[in-house]
């Protein structure tokens, strides 16, 4: 029989192997946020994407807007102040917000 795995482990996992993410059955925000510490572009494995979540990976590297599935104005907003180049990742409806 399998132990299941805590929280813990997997985000002592995830923080070397951001990638292992796509097999983490229950993505809590500490563990997704502890992939995105190491690799920001991990985010399009993350199952349900929340406004928090992507702003935390866009602050970071602002090229992970090009993995938001569904962009706010303040998720752009984040990666914009954070670098004007990610402006070729923001969707039509946001393209007022590019300077």
């Amino acid at each position: 029989m399998c132990r299941e795995i805590s929280e813990k482990e997997w985000i002592s996992q995830v923080t070397e192997h951001p990638s292992g993410l796509r097999f983490v059955p229950k993505q809590t925000e500490a563990i997704i946020k502890a992939a995105l510490s190491v690799n920001p572009h991990v985010l399009c494995l993350v199952k349900e994407q929340t406004e928090d979540v992507c702003v935390y990976a866009v602050e970071r590297d602002a090229y992970a807007l090009a993995y938001v599935r569904e962009q706010t104005e303040r998720v752009v907003k984040k990666a914009l102040e954070a670098n004007a180049e990610a402006k070729y990742y923001v969707d039509q409806k946001f393209q007022y917000l590019i300077a």
